[in-house]
């Protein structure tokens, strides 16, 4: 396991914000990172929805916001909220919102994690895939909420409470 990550991730409650954006081709906007696989392997390709943690007196929604402009260089409306999914596989314990967006403004491109120096960046890249692809990556490659729908739009009706150990 990346120390470094362990580090900035681990052996900690950390709470996120994740956004469904979905694009007219029916294409999932998704981060590919490096190194953030389910035990913060290095070197390992992870693809997941767009997100991130909320900072100390910003709204969930907010952190959103901020996170899609950081990621990907997109801004977003909130449709609705959708679930939350708890991961915990220590050192990691992720308890993540997610809501159903779309983006009305700026323009796609590789964004950053202000979390990371500009030399050890985990984004890799940001694009609309299809959802086909994404389920194609190994599960250990891939967010765990894609274990929960075949398809999109059974990720479009994911609600409640979802819990991964």
């Amino acid at each position: 396991m990346d120390k470094s990550l362990e580090k900035i991730y681990g052996n900690k409650i950390r709470t996120r914000v994740c956004g469904i954006c979905i694009n007219e081709n029916g294409s999932l906007l998704v981060v590919n990172m490096n190194g953030i696989s389910s035990n913060l392997e290095q070197n390992k390709s992870f693809l997941a929805p767009i997100g991130g943690g909320i900072e100390l007196g910003e709204t969930a929604t907010d952190a959103l916001k901020r996170e899609f402009l950081e990621e990907t260089g997109l801004k977003i409306e909130i449709d609705y909220f959708m679930c939350v999914y708890e991961y915990v596989n220590l050192p990691i314990h992720a308890i993540e919102l997610f809501f159903a967006v779309r983006a009305v403004g700026g323009k796609l491109k590789t964004g950053f994690d202000p979390e990371h120096t500009t030399d050890n960046q985990i984004i890799t890249s940001v694009d609309y895939l299809e959802y086909s692809k994404i389920l194609e990556a190994p599960l250990e490659e891939r967010h765990g909420i894609f274990k929960y729908a075949a398809s999109l739009e059974n990720l479009k009706k994911l609600r409640g409470y979802i819990r991964v150990n």
